[in-house]
């Protein structure tokens, strides 16, 4: 039987991510998952596709505040608790919604530590996408990817002429930026699954994820590689894209799920 053997969220969409034990869920996700993005003077979201930097930034919660880190950089903490700010109409890839701007103290943060003019904003009760509540998140809720899946990737990558240990770290999970990863599973099994089940959650598949240029981004550095996007391409291609890992919409709320968890799945 599968098992959730990760759990992760990313408070502020494209920076690094928190590994948590527990994650509470709501109707656009993981609590706290893509809350904030960084966008430019015209309200368009950045992301490691045009400025890899990003990942650099690291990302904490801790008693209800969000603390930043960079290289070089003093912590900056955001309380979590009622997110105010002056609403501003903001697009991630063309989806336009009204987000909430953090001020001038963390946009001051940003633009010191990527050289460039930006505002941090967070995501304002109400957007969705094809009738799915979201938060930051370009278009579904949670994120899932097996380790069996990246094991069978990396091997793929090494086949191509990489060594081992390059190879796996250009397929490790952390690349696909996943919500959930589970284990003991087949390789791409998660591709079928029509319903997932999880400490008596459900949790609903609603396509695979198309990916990007940005899994290509190392998440330690920001240095650019061509995968495992380009080995990828070779045998995971559909008419949309490239793909890898799936979408999942919750369908139950207020719950959590822990690391360890048993999942059931209906193929």
């Amino acid at each position: 039987m599968p098992i959730v053997a990760a759990l992760y969220i990313y408070p502020v969409k494209s920076c690094g991510g928190c590994k948590i034990d527990r994650a509470i869920i709501e109707h656009s996700g993981f609590l706290y998952d893509r809350l904030f993005m960084v966008v430019d003077e015209t309200g368009e979201c950045l992301t490691q596709r045009t400025v890899p930097k990003l990942c650099l930034v690291k990302t904490c919660v801790r008693n209800s505040t969000l603390i930043l880190s960079a290289p070089s950089m003093p912590a900056m903490a955001l309380p979590l608790g009622e997110i105010v700010g002056r609403r501003r109409q903001v697009s991630v890839h063309g989806d336009r919604f009204t987000a909430l701007d953090q001020g001038d103290a963390p946009a001051a943060w940003f633009r010191r530590f990527l050289g460039i003019e930006c505002r941090l904003v967070a995501a304002f009760a109400g957007r969705t996408h094809k009738e799915m509540p979201i938060q930051c998140h370009d278009a579904s809720p949670l994120h899932l990817v097996a380790d069996a899946s990246c094991e069978d990737l990396a091997k793929k990558i090494w086949q191509r002429g990489a060594d081992v240990a390059l190879a796996n770290e250009l397929a490790s999970r952390e690349r696909f930026r996943p919500n959930v990863v589970v284990q003991r599973t087949e390789a791409y099994e998660e591709d079928d699954w029509k319903l997932v089940k999880i400490r008596g959650g459900t949790f609903i598949p609603i396509g695979k994820t198309v990916r990007c240029g940005m899994v290509n981004v190392d998440p330690r550095t920001g240095e650019v590689f061509k995968d495992p996007l380009k080995t990828l391409a070779s045998y995971r291609r559909c008419d949309r894209g490239v793909f890898f890992g799936v979408y999942l919409r919750p369908h139950d709320v207020g719950l959590a799920i822990a690391v360890g968890d048993s999942i059931e799945v209906r193929s």
